[in-house]
């Protein structure tokens, strides 16, 4: 691997890691970094009740999975590069769309201001980096 996709594979990993363990922490219940469920729900998804401690499993175990795949689980089989490129690709998306086209394709409701503004400072550019790393990781896998 080259030293660009050798860079792009850690910060991927660490972010997608990182996310994975955020929403299983939300699966038990914690409202960390906010004070409540509410206000986290408010921060995170943009509405005023939390996605059920089910769905926030399967997020955290996907993100987890994903990180794992990124690092390198499943080398260089088609459907493992095949999974870096749509992970790079759905985090470029979701970068580019605003978190009201976001909460929309959802079928959710109009996201709270809250959400708006954390997801223009924030979890765009957070997704928009990460998808960028893996893409990187990826080009960088290929040319070694």
């Amino acid at each position: 691997m080259t030293p660009l996709g050798r860079i792009g594979q850690v910060v991927a990993t660490t972010s997608l890691g990182a996310i994975g363990a955020i929403h299983l922490l939300w699966a038990s219940g914690a409202s960390w970094p906010a004070p409540n469920r509410k206000r986290l729900a408010r921060q995170v998804i943009g509405s005023d009740e939390m996605p059920s401690a089910g769905a926030c499993l399967v997020v955290g175990g996907g993100m987890l999975a994903g990180s794992a795949i990124v690092a390198g689980a499943g080398g260089t089989r088609t459907l493992a590069i095949a999974a870096r490129v749509a992970a790079a690709l759905a985090f470029l998306l979701r970068g580019a769309m605003d978190g009201a086209r976001v909460t929309a394709l959802l079928g959710r409701p109009g996201p709270h201001r809250r959400f708006v503004a954390l997801d223009r400072r924030i979890y765009r550019p957070l997704c928009l980096i990460t998808g960028a790393a893996i893409a990187l990781a990826v080009r960088g896998d290929r040319r070694s």
